[in-house]
């Protein structure tokens, strides 16, 4: 009974926690056992390590300990992200890169490395006190890098508006709650809006949209804001860049549309003396009643004025245009003198008439001369000759060539009459200068010869004068 009791004892001081019941048996021989009617309950307690409670807060210590590493990783992985973000921002200089150039490549960089959906980029107008969308990445983007239906939001007006007149960011969690929300293509739930400032002075808006509410995080507010501090001054820059070559370029402007109003001016102090001359002729006519003459004059005549009138304004024609006023000038003038000259106008297979453009009119007072002083004091066979030669890419040669009676004798035939001579020099004086204001326009040289022309006993055989003009078109 004792062994039984004593091998009982410590088979439970062996035994897990539980609960247990005691059946008494006898044996006097320790081989045979006599079962007892009596029996006793026993409850053994956990230890405290085996406790549900004590596994509980195992997993909750450890699940707490995960977390902790997690979070601890987490920002780890946030601070490395915004590190290497800001890095690259910092590290972009965009030389030489124009205020949209980088506003463009400022969304782009914001959305990839943010992951996020949209971004739109507002510039301040302080002209009209409004911001107007200058870049963006997401929905808003078209392929020609153009915005799609660009808005304009009023100082003040909208989140972007309030934060652009706050100077401070905002995060949005929910637009639907907010009245100041301004749709742009289409409604979103959750917004933020970063002010750009450089000097104490607002330049513009980051704004980004997401469908999602509560969707922007701490961490994408404070990296807008870093990069809208280390890119103020980038913008900034390439602002007064873009102003600068802004206002060079309208100074540009405004030289040529000086020169170009020289160009009008003088082209007009020509214009005057061979249209005295015309009218003289026809008046002459019909004092002696040479009607039909008259007649066929004053047709011509009237046309070569509409056409002038209708390139009056205009300091370059079209080569085809002018060559057509040449012809009516030409025909004009042997009119006059019983066409007892002939003449030919060729160009070159290699210049397209019509699409180079040459200063209007400057040929032509080499052709009045050729006429007036080289062949109407000629006997014999009379011929004016005007050719445009392709030199090569950059230019082309005017010739207008006669075999008149030469310079010299010409002014022994106008010694009495100094006005004609006067008016000569002051043609030929008028065209130089012209093609100085054209070589100061194209930036490469524009000039001409004046060459009298003999045979091989130095008698005079006529003159020939060469402008040399830079191709000039309406795509340059």
């Amino acid at each position: 009974m004792g062994l039984s009791v004593c091998k009982w004892t410590n088979y439970v001081q062996r035994s897990s926690a539980g609960n247990y019941r005691f059946i008494i048996e006898a044996s006097a021989n320790g081989v045979d056992w006599l079962p007892s009617t009596y029996s006793t309950q026993l409850s053994i307690s956990p230890l405290w390590w085996q406790t549900s409670i004590f596994r509980i807060v195992v997993v909750g210590f450890l699940f707490f300990l995960g977390y902790m590493a997690y979070k601890r990783n987490a920002e780890k992985r946030r601070e490395i992200v915004m590190k290497k973000t800001l890095d690259f921002f910092e590290n972009n200089s965009y030389e030489d890169a124009t205020v949209k150039d980088i506003l463009w490549d400022i969304c782009r960089n914001i959305c990839y490395k943010l992951d996020l959906d949209d971004c739109v980029i507002y510039l301040l107008n302080e002209e009209n006190q409004s911001l107007e969308q200058r870049a963006a990445y997401g929905p808003k983007i078209r392929e020609d890098a153009e915005i799609h239906n660009p808005i304009s939001i009023p100082f003040g007006k909208g989140i972007v508006g309030s934060v652009a007149k706050s100077q401070k960011a905002e995060v949005v969690t929910d637009t639907s709650l907010d009245g100041r929300y301004i749709p742009d293509d289409e409604i979103r739930s959750s917004e933020i809006a970063v002010p750009i400032i450089h000097e104490n002075k607002l330049l513009g808006v980051i704004d980004s949209e997401h469908k999602r509410k509560n969707f922007y995080t701490k961490t994408h507010l404070t990296l807008l804001e870093k990069i809208a501090e280390v890119c103020a001054a980038k913008i900034s820059k390439a602002m007064s860049d873009d102003a600068m070559k802004k206002s060079k370029l309208e100074l540009m402007e405004l030289q040529v549309k000086m020169a170009e109003s020289r160009f009008m001016n003088l082209r007009l102090q020509m214009n005057p003396h061979f249209l005295f001359n015309a009218l003289s002729s026809i008046q002459l006519l019909i004092v002696s009643e040479q009607t039909n003459k008259a007649y066929k004059y004053l047709t011509v005549f009237s046309n070569f004025l509409r056409t002038l009138l209708k390139y009056a304004e205009q300091s370059f024609i079209l080569l085809d245009e002018e060559l057509r006023i040449l012809r009516m000038y030409i025909e004009l003038e042997a009119l006059r003198f019983d066409n007892s000259f002939e003449f030919e106008i060729v160009v070159d297979a290699n210049i397209e008439n019509d699409e180079v453009l040459i200063p209007t009119l400057l040929i032509q007072p080499f052709i009045e001369n050729a006429i007036w002083h080289g062949l109407l004091h000629k006997n014999g066979n009379k011929k004016l000759l005007i050719e445009f030669k392709d030199v090569n890419e950059e230019y082309m040669l005017c010739i207008i060539e006669d075999n008149g009676v030469g310079r010299k004798a010409a002014r022994e035939f106008k010694n009495g009459q100094l006005s004609s001579v006067g008016h000569e020099s002051k043609g030929i004086s008028i065209v130089e200068e012209r093609l100085k204001l054209f070589e100061q326009k194209k930036g490469r040289p524009a000039h001409l010869v004046v060459e009298d022309l003999v045979d091989d006993f130095n008698n005079a055989t006529g003159t020939r004068a060469t402008i040399t003009l830079p191709y000039y078109n309406q795509e340059r």
